[in-house]
Formats: structure tokens, sequence, C-alpha cells
């Protein structure tokens, strides 16, 4: 993750992707999944008790956009960082 600030397409289903070998989601799978809402898991990760580095190799902010087209904050988060975010909301 190179922490650049791309836009990602979201599609209604939460989904894993695998982009260069390496398994990700979004945080708005993890407020489907879990239950949440999305401002709340953005809190989350944004609140996370971590070393800069690890934020940095599992957490890239991105934008997505909504029904009204305006552009809204996500993350794009790694497998170690979804594992990291999810022990919390266990």
């Amino acid at each position: 993750m190179n922490g650049s600030n791309t836009s990602v397409a979201v599609s209604k289903k939460p989904h894993l992707a695998v982009i260069d070998g390496s398994a990700k989601a979004s945080s708005l799978d993890v407020s489907q999944n879990f239950g949440k809402r999305h401002d709340t898991v953005l809190r989350a990760i944004r609140k996370l008790d971590c070393s800069d580095g690890f934020r940095l190799r599992n957490f890239a902010e991105s934008t997505y956009i909504n029904e009204q087209q305006k552009a809204q904050p996500l993350f794009e988060m790694t497998r170690d960082g979804f594992v990291f975010l999810a022990m919390g909301f266990m």
C-alpha cells in the first residue's frame, strides 16, 4: 500500500479482493459484515492503538462515490489490518 489517495468502486455485496498478491477489504465491507455504521468503523480505524508503521502498511485512505455522487472516505486494509480491527469489534 503506497498511501496514495485513489477512488475505488464499491459494490453492494461485501467482497475481499486480491491485489498484488494480498487479500484486501474496505472499511465499507467491515461495516456491512459487522452491522456497524461506516463512520463508526472509520473512527475505530483512526483510533487504533498501533504503530505508525503498522498503520501505513495495513491501512490506506481512499474514497468512494456514494449514491448522491459525492466522494466519501474509506480505508482499504490488508488481512492483518482487518484482523487487528475486527478483534476490537468482538
